[in-house]
C-alpha cells in the first residue's frame, strides 16, 4: 500500500486568478456570439487570510497526493524534461486540497520546484514554491487551529481562495433597471 504524501504552500505563493467575460466581436457569422474569457492574476491569498483574522504563521494551504508513485516518477523525470510546470499532461500528477478536496495538478520543474494549479478551466488559483511535508505537520497544524479558535476562519479563507472569481462586461443595463419600492 502506498502512503500519502502531503504538500504545503505559503499564502504568498498562492496567486488568485480573476476571469473577465468579454463580448467576442471577432466572428459576426455566429448566430449566438459567445463571450471570451480573459484571465489574470489578482494578487496573493495573503489578503483573504488577513481579512479572516488568520495569523501569518497559519497562512498556508496543504495538499494530499494519493499516488505517491506518480509523484516520485515525475520528480525523477523532471530534470530531463524542461516543460512549463503543470501545463503538459506528461509532467504532472494529481493532488487534492486538504480541506476542500478540490483537485489540483502539480508538477516539478527542471529545478525540482513544485508548482501547480486547479484542475480544469476556469481555475481559481495557482501556486508555486511548494514543499513536501509529513502527515504529522498537517495534523498538528489543524489541531493548533482548533485550539486557537481559528479553524472556522481558516475554512472560510480556503473556501474563498478556491472559489472561482468572475466579472462580466455584459451588465450594461444594470443602471437602467428600476428598483421596486415597498
Amino acid at each position: 500500500m502506498l502512503h500519502k504524501k502531503f504538500i504545503g504552500v505559503e499564502a504568498k505563493n498562492i496567486y488568485l486568478i480573476m476571469h473577465i467575460l468579454k463580448d467576442d466581436n471577432g466572428d459576426r457569422s455566429m448566430t449566438y456570439p459567445q463571450p471570451s474569457t480573459i484571465s489574470f492574476t489578482d494578487g496573493t491569498a495573503i489578503g483573504i487570510f488577513e481579512k479572516n483574522g488568520i495569523p501569518k504563521e497559519y497562512q498556508k494551504m496543504f495538499m494530499v497526493v494519493n499516488n505517491n508513485l506518480s509523484m516520485a516518477f515525475q520528480r525523477m523525470i523532471s530534470h530531463s524534461i524542461n516543460l512549463y510546470p503543470a501545463a503538459h499532461k506528461f509532467n504532472r500528477f494529481k493532488a487534492r486540497e486538504f480541506v476542500s478536496g478540490i483537485e489540483l495538478f502539480i508538477a516539478y520543474n527542471s529545478s525540482y520546484e513544485l508548482s501547480g494549479k486547479q484542475v480544469g478551466f476556469p481555475y481559481a488559483f495557482d501556486f508555486n514554491n511548494c514543499y513536501v511535508c509529513d502527515e504529522e505537520e498537517v495534523k498538528n497544524f489543524i489541531i493548533e487551529l482548533k485550539e486557537k479558535g481559528l479553524f472556522d476562519n481558516y475554512i472560510k479563507s480556503i473556501s474563498e481562495i478556491t472559489h472561482i472569481m468572475f466579472e462580466s462586461e455584459f451588465d450594461l443595463n444594470k443602471g437602467k433597471v428600476k428598483r421596486l419600492v415597498k
